[in-house]
Protein backbone atom coordinates (compact mmCIF):
# COMPACT_ATOMS: atom_id res chain seq x y z
CA UNK A 1 0.00 0.00 0.00
CA UNK A 2 3.02 2.43 0.38
CA UNK A 3 4.24 1.83 -2.86
CA UNK A 4 1.11 2.69 -4.11
CA UNK A 5 0.62 6.00 -2.22
CA UNK A 6 4.08 6.78 -3.03
CA UNK A 7 3.45 5.87 -6.63
CA UNK A 8 0.44 8.07 -6.99
CA UNK A 9 1.91 11.40 -5.24
CA UNK A 10 4.31 11.94 -8.52
CA UNK A 11 1.31 12.72 -10.91
CA UNK A 12 1.13 13.78 -14.34
CA UNK A 13 1.96 17.69 -14.86
CA UNK A 14 -1.53 17.78 -17.14
CA UNK A 15 -3.45 17.88 -14.01
CA UNK A 16 -2.29 20.66 -12.30
CA UNK A 17 -3.25 23.21 -13.57
CA UNK A 18 -6.93 23.87 -11.86
CA UNK A 19 -4.13 23.92 -8.33
CA UNK A 20 -2.35 27.44 -10.10
CA UNK A 21 -3.10 30.51 -8.24
CA UNK A 22 -2.59 34.34 -8.91
CA UNK A 23 1.07 34.70 -8.74
CA UNK A 24 2.00 31.48 -8.65
CA UNK A 25 6.19 32.22 -9.03
CA UNK A 26 6.30 28.91 -10.90
CA UNK A 27 4.11 26.97 -13.40
CA UNK A 28 4.46 23.25 -14.06
CA UNK A 29 2.56 23.22 -17.02
CA UNK A 30 5.23 25.94 -19.17
CA UNK A 31 8.34 26.40 -19.99
CA UNK A 32 9.56 30.20 -19.41
CA UNK A 33 12.65 31.59 -21.34
CA UNK A 34 14.37 34.45 -19.26
CA UNK A 35 17.61 36.50 -20.27
CA UNK A 36 20.11 37.31 -17.61
CA UNK A 37 22.80 39.16 -17.03
CA UNK A 38 26.49 38.62 -17.55
CA UNK A 39 28.45 40.10 -14.45
CA UNK A 40 25.83 42.69 -14.18
CA UNK A 41 25.41 43.82 -17.37
CA UNK A 42 22.82 42.86 -19.54
CA UNK A 43 24.65 43.44 -22.69
CA UNK A 44 25.32 39.61 -23.77
CA UNK A 45 21.70 39.25 -23.42
CA UNK A 46 21.93 34.97 -22.60
CA UNK A 47 19.11 32.97 -22.49
CA UNK A 48 18.40 30.31 -19.90
CA UNK A 49 14.87 28.23 -19.13
CA UNK A 50 12.98 26.96 -16.51
CA UNK A 51 10.62 24.35 -16.24
CA UNK A 52 9.58 21.80 -14.12
CA UNK A 53 10.17 17.92 -14.17
CA UNK A 54 8.02 16.64 -11.53
CA UNK A 55 5.56 17.21 -9.33
CA UNK A 56 4.60 15.74 -5.69
CA UNK A 57 1.48 16.61 -3.99
CA UNK A 58 1.47 15.78 -0.47
CA UNK A 59 -0.12 18.39 2.16
CA UNK A 60 1.89 21.10 -0.46
CA UNK A 61 2.73 20.79 -4.05
CA UNK A 62 6.40 20.42 -4.32
CA UNK A 63 8.03 21.14 -7.45
CA UNK A 64 11.07 19.93 -8.98
CA UNK A 65 12.70 22.36 -11.53
CA UNK A 66 14.75 20.03 -14.08
CA UNK A 67 17.98 19.50 -12.25
CA UNK A 68 20.96 20.28 -14.66
CA UNK A 69 19.76 23.87 -16.08
CA UNK A 70 22.85 26.42 -15.75
CA UNK A 71 24.91 23.07 -14.04
CA UNK A 72 27.58 21.81 -16.57
CA UNK A 73 30.46 20.71 -14.14
CA UNK A 74 31.44 17.91 -12.13
CA UNK A 75 29.05 18.58 -9.58
CA UNK A 76 25.63 17.88 -11.96
CA UNK A 77 26.90 15.07 -13.96
CA UNK A 78 29.09 12.07 -13.12
CA UNK A 79 31.22 10.24 -15.51
CA UNK A 80 28.60 8.10 -16.85
CA UNK A 81 26.34 11.42 -17.74
CA UNK A 82 23.42 10.88 -15.08
CA UNK A 83 22.66 13.53 -13.01
CA UNK A 84 23.91 13.80 -9.37
CA UNK A 85 22.50 14.54 -6.43
CA UNK A 86 24.00 17.83 -5.86
CA UNK A 87 23.00 19.09 -9.06
CA UNK A 88 20.30 21.71 -9.14
CA UNK A 89 18.39 24.32 -11.00
CA UNK A 90 19.38 27.92 -11.01
CA UNK A 91 15.99 28.28 -8.30
CA UNK A 92 17.40 25.32 -6.30
CA UNK A 93 16.17 21.67 -6.25
CA UNK A 94 12.90 22.20 -5.22
CA UNK A 95 10.02 24.74 -4.76
CA UNK A 96 7.14 23.86 -2.21
CA UNK A 97 3.57 25.84 -2.92
CA UNK A 98 1.46 26.18 0.34
CA UNK A 99 -2.56 26.66 -0.25
CA UNK A 100 -1.99 30.57 1.81
CA UNK A 101 0.06 31.14 -1.49
CA UNK A 102 3.56 30.74 -0.06
CA UNK A 103 6.46 29.87 -2.47
CA UNK A 104 9.29 28.15 -0.31
CA UNK A 105 12.76 27.90 -2.29
CA UNK A 106 16.03 26.74 -0.92
CA UNK A 107 19.72 27.58 -1.24
CA UNK A 108 22.35 24.93 -1.87
CA UNK A 109 22.92 24.36 1.64
CA UNK A 110 18.63 23.72 2.45
CA UNK A 111 18.10 26.84 3.89
CA UNK A 112 14.68 28.34 2.93
CA UNK A 113 13.72 31.65 1.23
CA UNK A 114 10.16 32.57 1.78
CA UNK A 115 7.78 34.19 -1.05
CA UNK A 116 4.13 35.20 0.20
CA UNK A 117 2.80 35.78 -3.30
CA UNK A 118 -0.87 36.73 -1.47
CA UNK A 119 0.75 39.63 0.28
CA UNK A 120 -0.45 43.14 0.17
CA UNK A 121 1.03 46.41 -0.62
CA UNK A 122 3.58 47.42 2.26
CA UNK A 123 2.83 44.19 3.63
CA UNK A 124 6.56 42.73 5.05
CA UNK A 125 7.62 39.44 6.55
CA UNK A 126 11.27 37.88 7.03
CA UNK A 127 12.24 35.78 3.75
CA UNK A 128 15.39 34.39 5.04
CA UNK A 129 15.15 33.35 8.77
CA UNK A 130 18.90 32.20 9.28
CA UNK A 131 20.47 31.67 12.50
CA UNK A 132 23.04 34.84 11.94
CA UNK A 133 21.39 36.90 8.88
CA UNK A 134 17.83 37.96 8.55
CA UNK A 135 16.85 39.71 5.17
CA UNK A 136 13.17 40.79 4.87
CA UNK A 137 10.76 41.39 2.14
CA UNK A 138 8.32 44.15 1.63
CA UNK A 139 5.68 44.11 -1.39
CA UNK A 140 6.26 47.56 -2.35
CA UNK A 141 4.67 47.79 -5.75
CA UNK A 142 1.17 46.41 -7.56
CA UNK A 143 0.81 47.89 -10.85
CA UNK A 144 -1.65 46.84 -13.73
CA UNK A 145 0.81 46.33 -17.01
CA UNK A 146 1.50 44.14 -19.62
CA UNK A 147 3.25 40.79 -19.69
CA UNK A 148 4.81 39.73 -23.65
CA UNK A 149 2.08 41.94 -24.73
CA UNK A 150 -0.77 40.61 -22.83
CA UNK A 151 -2.81 42.16 -19.90
CA UNK A 152 -1.65 41.51 -16.50
CA UNK A 153 -0.47 42.53 -12.67
CA UNK A 154 2.78 42.91 -11.34
CA UNK A 155 3.95 42.77 -7.96
CA UNK A 156 7.28 43.72 -6.65
CA UNK A 157 9.37 43.02 -3.66
CA UNK A 158 12.21 44.63 -2.17
CA UNK A 159 14.97 42.76 0.02
CA UNK A 160 16.24 44.27 2.65
CA UNK A 161 19.14 43.18 4.66
CA UNK A 162 18.02 43.41 8.51
CA UNK A 163 20.75 41.42 10.78
CA UNK A 164 24.37 40.70 9.73
CA UNK A 165 26.57 40.54 12.92
CA UNK A 166 29.89 40.37 10.80
CA UNK A 167 29.44 43.65 9.00
CA UNK A 168 29.25 41.46 5.37
CA UNK A 169 28.45 42.23 2.09
CA UNK A 170 25.13 40.84 0.87
CA UNK A 171 24.55 41.60 -3.05
CA UNK A 172 20.46 40.69 -2.10
CA UNK A 173 20.77 43.98 -0.06
CA UNK A 174 17.92 46.79 -1.49
CA UNK A 175 17.53 44.34 -4.92
CA UNK A 176 13.78 43.52 -6.11
CA UNK A 177 11.89 40.77 -8.07
CA UNK A 178 8.62 40.51 -9.67
CA UNK A 179 5.94 38.36 -9.90
CA UNK A 180 3.11 38.42 -12.92
CA UNK A 181 -0.52 37.56 -11.84
CA UNK A 182 -1.07 35.15 -14.79
CA UNK A 183 2.72 34.10 -15.91
CA UNK A 184 5.25 34.00 -12.80
CA UNK A 185 7.97 35.57 -12.34
CA UNK A 186 8.99 38.56 -14.34
CA UNK A 187 11.93 39.79 -12.83
CA UNK A 188 13.93 36.99 -10.42
CA UNK A 189 17.30 35.82 -9.04
CA UNK A 190 19.57 32.76 -8.67
CA UNK A 191 18.17 31.13 -5.68
CA UNK A 192 20.34 28.35 -5.23
CA UNK A 193 23.30 30.95 -3.97
CA UNK A 194 20.90 32.84 -1.72
CA UNK A 195 21.51 35.38 0.48
CA UNK A 196 24.71 36.12 -1.92
CA UNK A 197 27.00 36.93 0.32
CA UNK A 198 29.92 38.92 -0.82
CA UNK A 199 33.03 37.42 -2.12
CA UNK A 200 31.33 33.80 -1.89
CA UNK A 201 28.36 33.67 -4.50
CA UNK A 202 27.22 36.27 -7.12
CA UNK A 203 23.48 37.70 -7.62
CA UNK A 204 21.93 36.87 -10.98
CA UNK A 205 19.19 38.95 -11.99
CA UNK A 206 17.17 36.91 -14.59
CA UNK A 207 14.34 38.65 -16.85
CA UNK A 208 10.85 36.74 -18.20
CA UNK A 209 11.73 36.86 -22.19
CA UNK A 210 9.21 34.27 -23.35
CA UNK A 211 6.52 31.16 -22.12
CA UNK A 212 5.35 28.46 -23.80
CA UNK A 213 1.20 27.27 -22.94
CA UNK A 214 0.83 29.78 -24.47
CA UNK A 215 3.67 30.84 -26.72
CA UNK A 216 4.11 34.33 -25.89
CA UNK A 217 6.92 36.02 -26.05
CA UNK A 218 10.45 34.40 -27.50
CA UNK A 219 10.37 30.65 -27.98
CA UNK A 220 13.23 28.32 -28.11
CA UNK A 221 15.00 28.27 -31.20
CA UNK A 222 14.40 24.67 -32.90
CA UNK A 223 16.10 23.07 -35.62
CA UNK A 224 13.58 23.97 -38.35
CA UNK A 225 13.69 27.31 -37.11
CA UNK A 226 17.26 27.83 -37.91
CA UNK A 227 16.58 26.41 -41.54
CA UNK A 228 13.50 27.95 -42.12
CA UNK A 229 13.84 29.50 -45.95
CA UNK A 230 11.50 30.92 -48.42
CA UNK A 231 11.57 30.70 -52.22
CA UNK A 232 13.58 33.83 -53.00
CA UNK A 233 15.99 34.06 -50.01
CA UNK A 234 19.75 34.04 -50.60
CA UNK A 235 22.47 32.78 -47.97
CA UNK A 236 26.06 33.94 -48.54
CA UNK A 237 28.83 32.23 -47.02
CA UNK A 238 32.51 32.79 -46.75
CA UNK A 239 34.51 29.43 -44.70
CA UNK A 240 38.52 30.60 -44.00
CA UNK A 241 41.17 27.95 -43.42
CA UNK A 242 44.62 29.23 -42.71
CA UNK A 243 47.27 26.02 -43.00
CA UNK A 244 49.89 28.69 -41.62
CA UNK A 245 52.01 25.12 -40.19
CA UNK A 246 52.07 23.76 -42.83
CA UNK A 247 54.56 23.85 -46.06
CA UNK A 248 54.41 25.69 -48.14
CA UNK A 249 51.68 27.72 -46.12
CA UNK A 250 48.28 28.06 -47.53
CA UNK A 251 44.90 30.01 -47.04
CA UNK A 252 41.95 28.07 -48.35
CA UNK A 253 38.59 30.45 -48.69
CA UNK A 254 35.38 28.79 -49.92
CA UNK A 255 32.81 31.49 -51.02
CA UNK A 256 29.36 30.10 -50.92
CA UNK A 257 25.89 31.24 -52.54
CA UNK A 258 22.34 29.36 -52.13
CA UNK A 259 19.45 31.27 -53.68
CA UNK A 260 16.38 28.86 -52.55
CA UNK A 261 13.78 28.33 -55.57
CA UNK A 262 11.13 25.40 -53.62
CA UNK A 263 10.21 24.62 -50.28
CA UNK A 264 8.09 21.63 -49.51
CA UNK A 265 6.59 20.86 -45.48
CA UNK A 266 6.39 17.08 -44.51
CA UNK A 267 5.57 16.25 -41.31
CA UNK A 268 8.76 15.11 -40.52
CA UNK A 269 11.30 17.25 -42.52
CA UNK A 270 11.50 20.27 -44.72
CA UNK A 271 12.94 20.00 -48.69
CA UNK A 272 14.51 22.72 -50.67
CA UNK A 273 15.44 22.84 -54.03
CA UNK A 274 18.02 25.29 -54.46
CA UNK A 275 20.86 26.88 -56.81
CA UNK A 276 24.49 26.76 -54.60
CA UNK A 277 27.45 28.85 -56.98
CA UNK A 278 31.12 28.43 -55.05
CA UNK A 279 33.97 28.86 -55.55
CA UNK A 280 37.29 27.97 -54.07
CA UNK A 281 40.49 30.13 -53.69
CA UNK A 282 44.04 28.83 -52.61
CA UNK A 283 46.36 31.02 -51.91
CA UNK A 284 49.67 29.99 -51.56
CA UNK A 285 52.66 32.73 -50.75
CA UNK A 286 53.60 32.74 -54.70
CA UNK A 287 50.56 31.94 -56.43
CA UNK A 288 46.92 31.16 -56.34
CA UNK A 289 44.24 28.69 -57.63
CA UNK A 290 40.29 29.47 -57.99
CA UNK A 291 38.01 26.76 -58.57
CA UNK A 292 34.34 27.02 -59.25
CA UNK A 293 31.44 25.25 -59.37
CA UNK A 294 27.29 25.30 -59.86
CA UNK A 295 24.91 22.94 -58.76
CA UNK A 296 21.24 22.51 -58.33
CA UNK A 297 20.86 21.13 -55.20
CA UNK A 298 17.95 19.14 -52.82
CA UNK A 299 18.19 20.13 -49.20
CA UNK A 300 16.81 17.35 -46.70
CA UNK A 301 15.55 19.18 -43.27
CA UNK A 302 15.48 16.09 -40.72
CA UNK A 303 14.67 16.69 -37.00
CA UNK A 304 17.47 17.39 -34.44
CA UNK A 305 16.11 16.59 -31.23
CA UNK A 306 19.19 17.56 -29.35
CA UNK A 307 19.49 20.87 -30.85
CA UNK A 308 16.16 21.22 -29.97
CA UNK A 309 16.68 20.86 -26.25
CA UNK A 310 15.95 23.92 -24.17
CA UNK A 311 18.42 26.65 -23.45
CA UNK A 312 21.16 25.10 -20.93
CA UNK A 313 19.47 22.16 -20.77
CA UNK A 314 22.72 19.38 -20.54
CA UNK A 315 22.71 16.99 -23.40
CA UNK A 316 24.84 14.00 -23.92
CA UNK A 317 26.90 13.80 -27.45
CA UNK A 318 27.30 10.04 -27.88
CA UNK A 319 29.69 10.87 -30.77
CA UNK A 320 32.38 13.15 -28.43
CA UNK A 321 31.09 11.26 -25.22
CA UNK A 322 30.98 14.56 -23.66
CA UNK A 323 28.24 17.03 -22.17
CA UNK A 324 26.87 19.97 -23.33
CA UNK A 325 24.49 22.99 -23.33
CA UNK A 326 22.81 24.73 -26.44
CA UNK A 327 23.39 28.08 -25.65
CA UNK A 328 20.69 30.98 -26.69
CA UNK A 329 21.75 34.49 -27.12
CA UNK A 330 18.91 37.49 -27.38
CA UNK A 331 20.57 40.30 -30.19
CA UNK A 332 19.70 41.55 -33.24
CA UNK A 333 18.90 38.05 -34.54
CA UNK A 334 17.93 35.11 -32.00
CA UNK A 335 21.44 32.93 -31.96
CA UNK A 336 21.72 29.51 -30.76
CA UNK A 337 25.00 27.66 -30.26
CA UNK A 338 26.36 24.65 -28.33
CA UNK A 339 28.57 24.95 -26.10
CA UNK A 340 32.10 23.83 -25.91
CA UNK A 341 31.94 20.02 -24.19
CA UNK A 342 33.06 18.75 -21.12
CA UNK A 343 34.55 15.54 -20.97
CA UNK A 344 35.04 13.58 -17.68
CA UNK A 345 37.20 11.79 -17.37
CA UNK A 346 38.29 10.12 -14.07
CA UNK A 347 41.43 10.96 -12.98
CA UNK A 348 43.96 8.44 -10.40
CA UNK A 349 42.32 9.38 -7.63
CA UNK A 350 39.08 8.97 -9.02
CA UNK A 351 37.95 12.56 -9.21
CA UNK A 352 36.25 13.43 -12.51
CA UNK A 353 38.48 16.05 -13.79
CA UNK A 354 36.34 18.83 -16.99
CA UNK A 355 37.96 19.11 -20.48
CA UNK A 356 36.82 21.67 -22.66
CA UNK A 357 37.12 21.90 -26.03
CA UNK A 358 36.23 25.70 -27.14
CA UNK A 359 34.80 25.54 -30.37
CA UNK A 360 31.33 26.96 -30.33
CA UNK A 361 28.85 26.31 -33.31
CA UNK A 362 26.50 29.60 -33.58
CA UNK A 363 23.42 28.82 -35.86
CA UNK A 364 20.79 31.39 -36.48
CA UNK A 365 17.49 32.06 -36.62
CA UNK A 366 16.07 31.55 -40.47
CA UNK A 367 19.70 32.15 -41.35
CA UNK A 368 20.96 28.29 -40.85
CA UNK A 369 24.75 27.46 -39.68
CA UNK A 370 26.85 26.64 -38.35
CA UNK A 371 28.96 29.59 -38.06
CA UNK A 372 32.26 29.44 -36.14
CA UNK A 373 35.86 30.88 -35.42
CA UNK A 374 38.74 28.20 -34.13
CA UNK A 375 42.34 29.16 -33.83
CA UNK A 376 44.65 26.45 -33.91
CA UNK A 377 46.35 24.66 -37.19
CA UNK A 378 44.28 25.18 -38.90
CA UNK A 379 42.77 28.56 -38.02
CA UNK A 380 38.99 27.84 -39.21
CA UNK A 381 36.18 30.48 -39.57
CA UNK A 382 33.03 30.22 -41.29
CA UNK A 383 30.87 33.04 -41.66
CA UNK A 384 27.90 34.60 -42.61
CA UNK A 385 28.44 37.30 -44.98
CA UNK A 386 25.05 38.32 -47.09
CA UNK A 387 21.74 37.06 -46.73
CA UNK A 388 18.30 38.38 -48.15
CA UNK A 389 15.03 37.48 -46.84
CA UNK A 390 12.07 38.88 -48.11
CA UNK A 391 12.01 42.28 -48.50
CA UNK A 392 15.21 42.76 -45.95
CA UNK A 393 19.19 42.09 -46.68
CA UNK A 394 22.28 42.59 -44.98
CA UNK A 395 25.98 42.48 -45.78
CA UNK A 396 27.43 43.45 -48.74
CA UNK A 397 26.54 40.19 -51.69
CA UNK A 398 30.38 37.94 -52.41
CA UNK A 399 31.41 39.05 -55.50
CA UNK A 400 32.15 35.24 -57.92
CA UNK A 401 34.99 37.02 -59.62
CA UNK A 402 33.24 39.93 -61.32
CA UNK A 403 30.33 38.26 -61.62
CA UNK A 404 27.15 38.13 -59.74
CA UNK A 405 26.23 35.03 -58.61
CA UNK A 406 22.44 34.33 -59.14
CA UNK A 407 21.48 37.37 -60.93
CA UNK A 408 18.29 37.70 -63.16
CA UNK A 409 19.93 39.49 -65.63
CA UNK A 410 17.50 41.61 -67.56
CA UNK A 411 18.98 41.78 -70.74
CA UNK A 412 17.54 38.10 -70.38
CA UNK A 413 13.65 37.80 -70.60
CA UNK A 414 12.12 34.07 -70.63
CA UNK A 415 8.49 34.05 -71.80
CA UNK A 416 5.66 32.98 -71.17
CA UNK A 417 5.47 31.44 -67.69
CA UNK A 418 3.99 29.55 -66.97
CA UNK A 419 4.91 27.80 -70.28
CA UNK A 420 2.81 24.87 -72.01
CA UNK A 421 4.64 23.40 -75.02
CA UNK A 422 7.44 25.63 -75.16
CA UNK A 423 8.89 28.90 -74.04
CA UNK A 424 10.96 31.97 -75.72
CA UNK A 425 14.37 33.29 -74.65
CA UNK A 426 14.97 36.86 -75.95
CA UNK A 427 18.49 37.97 -75.51
CA UNK A 428 20.21 41.53 -75.30
CA UNK A 429 23.72 42.82 -75.15
CA UNK A 430 24.91 39.41 -74.82
CA UNK A 431 27.72 37.36 -75.76
CA UNK A 432 26.40 33.92 -77.38
CA UNK A 433 26.73 31.04 -76.93
CA UNK A 434 24.47 30.56 -73.89
CA UNK A 435 23.76 27.31 -71.87
CA UNK A 436 20.22 27.01 -71.30
CA UNK A 437 19.40 23.73 -68.63
CA UNK A 438 15.88 22.78 -67.08
CA UNK A 439 16.21 20.50 -63.83
CA UNK A 440 13.83 18.87 -62.17
CA UNK A 441 13.27 19.84 -58.66
CA UNK A 442 14.61 16.63 -57.49
CA UNK A 443 17.74 18.20 -59.05
CA UNK A 444 18.03 16.02 -61.64
CA UNK A 445 19.19 17.92 -65.13
CA UNK A 446 16.52 17.24 -67.79
CA UNK A 447 17.42 19.42 -70.79
CA UNK A 448 20.35 21.32 -71.85
CA UNK A 449 20.31 23.34 -75.15
CA UNK A 450 22.73 26.36 -76.79
CA UNK A 451 21.36 29.65 -77.16
CA UNK A 452 22.99 31.01 -80.69
CA UNK A 453 21.03 33.89 -81.36
CA UNK A 454 19.29 36.86 -79.15
CA UNK A 455 16.04 34.93 -79.89
CA UNK A 456 15.28 31.51 -79.40
CA UNK A 457 12.40 29.24 -78.93
CA UNK A 458 13.08 26.68 -76.55
CA UNK A 459 10.65 22.75 -76.59
CA UNK A 460 8.87 21.96 -73.46
CA UNK A 461 6.30 19.57 -75.11
CA UNK A 462 7.89 16.40 -73.89
CA UNK A 463 7.96 17.35 -70.04
CA UNK A 464 5.39 16.29 -67.56
CA UNK A 465 2.94 19.65 -65.95
CA UNK A 466 5.42 20.34 -63.00
CA UNK A 467 7.47 23.08 -61.34
CA UNK A 468 11.31 23.44 -62.63
CA UNK A 469 14.36 25.18 -62.29
CA UNK A 470 15.71 26.73 -65.36
CA UNK A 471 19.46 28.35 -65.30
CA UNK A 472 21.38 30.25 -68.30
CA UNK A 473 25.09 30.07 -67.89
CA UNK A 474 27.88 31.33 -69.87
CA UNK A 475 31.57 30.00 -68.97
CA UNK A 476 30.27 28.50 -65.66
CA UNK A 477 28.50 31.22 -64.49
CA UNK A 478 24.97 31.51 -63.95
CA UNK A 479 23.59 35.12 -65.47
CA UNK A 480 20.09 33.93 -65.08
CA UNK A 481 18.17 31.48 -63.23
CA UNK A 482 14.47 30.99 -61.47
CA UNK A 483 11.18 29.27 -61.92
CA UNK A 484 9.91 27.59 -64.47
CA UNK A 485 5.84 26.17 -64.39
CA UNK A 486 4.84 23.56 -67.06
CA UNK A 487 1.00 23.48 -67.63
Amino acid sequence: MKKIAFFLSFISLGFISTFAQNYQTIDPNRTALFVYEDHYSWSDKRITSLYVDSVKLESDKVFYPYRTIDCLDVDCVDSKHNKTDTASCWVGKKVIIKSDGTNIYFNNYSDSIVIRTQAKLNEKWIVFPSYDTKIEAEVIKIEATTTLGQPDSVKTILFRVLMNPYNETFDIDNQTVSISKNYGWIETINFKLFPFEWGNTSLTKYKLIGITNPDLGIQNLTWFDVFDFQPGDVIQTKVTEKYWCSQPPRTEITKTSRRYLERANYKDSLVYVLLQDQQIDRIYADSSLVKTKIDTLRQVIKPNFSFDKRPNEVVYDSISSGVYTNQMLFEDLIVKYRSAPTYNYPSVNEYLIPFVDETNLYYYKGLGGPYYYYESCPDYSGELVYYKKGSTSWGTPIDFTGVESFSNNDNIQLFPNPAKDQVCIEMKDMKVPLLFELISVEGKTLLQQFLNSESQTINLSEFKKDNYVYRISALNRIVKSGKITIQ
